[in-house]
């Protein structure tokens, strides 16, 4: 007869043993003793336990036999079950079960229910954060036990590793986190890591010293380091190498700080002028400037200054009042203020002398040759000064409009009345007339002596 495959009343366990995809079953090497002619026959199929521990396991029985469905008087499982061809809630352990058929065929077959490892997770190693702040820490887990593919759900995302396969997740701030492992069964275990970081690099400066004077690179500034992973290097802005850096010049000096890891600080400090001296003003005694052909005169600093001097450097001078003209003539007084490279400055009184020697200008016509018997001669005279108006007078000789001799040379004198100053000016003029007529005289005698025809 040939073999068939029933199903029982209980079909949801053949259905349960569908669904676990079981391809073999292990049979006891020791079977009761059956007739000759038995026909019965059973395969086991399990299911094993899911996690370590979970007690979880099932097994399936599938029963063959001549009849269909098969003529059972038995089904009593090692457990204590009986009447079903399944069982479960098993605990890792050997399990049979024995069917008896109405032909009195008695088989026991029997089957080992195993469950995986404890699942583990390990954390192998942490790369702690180089500097405060920085995404730069790392972990690196192993998982073990279990059923591969293993699952991490971590604060830095999922990944998913092959049993014997190591995971590393990069780019960790610093701060305790945690991660959970599952396996392909959906077991689960948690594992805590904490990334720590150094103390941030902090520094501050110390002993800084500012110079005299602007020119001087006589400056010190210090710094002080805190935090980081030490030892810490130095980078100063005039190349300096050490903690202390000196002959600093006036102005901004920076400092670049780094440490073991590689974290940098930097920044700068300001080199001050420490000269508060304000310099020191002499003047020039008996000054004396002179109006020029335009009314005014130029006053130069340089020119009243007698030797000032400062304890750096003197950076200008100045005068309060630098343009003379005629209304200033006389004693005058100005003011001559020094000023440093700094900024400090000082003022000293100076006494001046405003002076007008320039003497008025006369303008009196070139020495003339005239060539009229009448001598007349018309001329004019003008009358310039520096300071204002003056008017031009007659000494001697004769005046515009006169008769002048015939072949004579008078010399005329003019002048210009004092200016403002008391300067006066005289000058000359020569006018001549020549007389232009020759007189010619023809003798002729008379014809005869006593006749007046001569």
């Amino acid at each position: 007869m040939k073999r068939k495959l029933h199903l029982l009343p209980i079909s949801w366990a053949v259905c349960l043993a569908c669904w676990l995809g079981a391809t073999h079953a292990v049979h006891a090497d020791t079977k009761l003793p059956t007739p000759q002619d038995c026909q019965l026959s059973v395969n086991l199929i399990p299911q094993h336990v899911s996690c370590n521990g979970a007690g979880d396991g099932a097994i399936v029985a599938q029963i063959f036999d001549e009849n269909d469905p098969p003529m059972l008087t038995e089904l009593l499982w090692s457990t204590g079950a009986s009447g079903v061809q399944s069982i479960q809630g098993l605990v890792p352990g050997v399990y049979s079960i024995t069917v008896t058929n109405t032909d009195e065929c008695v088989v026991v077959e029997s089957i080992e229910i195993t469950e995986p490892g404890e699942l583990g997770s390990v954390v192998l190693g942490i790369e702690h954060v180089a500097c405060a702040g920085d995404a730069s820490g790392a972990v690196t887990f192993t998982a073990f036990g279990g059923t591969p593919p293993f699952t991490y759900t971590t604060d830095q995302g999922v990944f998913v590793v092959n049993g014997g396969e190591n995971l590393l997740v990069e780019n960790i701030l610093a701060g305790s986190y945690s991660a959970q492992v599952v396996d392909a069964n959906g077991c689960t275990i948690n594992s805590s890591y904490t990334v720590n970081e150094p103390p941030p690099l902090i520094a501050d400066f110390f002993d800084v010293e500012g110079v005299l004077c602007p020119d001087d690179a006589t400056g010190t500034a210090g710094i002080q380091v805190q935090g980081g992973t030490a030892p810490y290097a130095y980078q100063w802005s005039n190349g300096d190498t050490t903690a202390l850096a000196d002959s600093l010049p006036v102005g901004l000096v920076s400092v670049v700080v780094r440490d073991a890891n590689n974290c940098l600080w930097q920044d700068h400090v300001a080199i001050v002028i420490l000269d508060g001296e304000a310099p020191t003003v002499v003047v020039a005694t008996d000054l004396t400037i002179y109006l020029d052909d335009q009314g005014q005169a130029i006053l130069s600093p340089e020119a009243v200054d007698g030797g000032s001097y400062d304890n750096c450097a003197i950076e200008s001078m100045s005068l309060d009042i630098t343009t003379f003209d005629c209304t200033a003539q006389g004693q005058q007084t100005v003011v001559l203020t020094v000023t440093d490279q700094v900024g400090n400055a000082a003022t000293a009184f100076a006494e001046i002398q405003v002076l007008d020697t320039l003497p008025p200008t006369l303008v009196v016509p070139n020495d003339t040759v005239l060539y009229d018997c009448s001598g007349f001669f018309e001329y004019e005279v003008l009358a310039m000064d520096n300071c204002g108006n003056v008017t031009p007078y007659f000494v001697a000789g004769l005046e515009s409009g006169s008769s002048f001799p015939i072949d004579m040379a008078v010399v005329n004198v003019w002048g210009v009345e004092d200016d403002p100053a008391g300067n006066s000016t005289l000058d000359t003029f020569e006018v001549t007339v020549l007389n232009t007529l020759d007189g010619v005289v023809t003798m002729m005698e008379a014809s005869c002596p006593g006749e007046a025809e001569g």
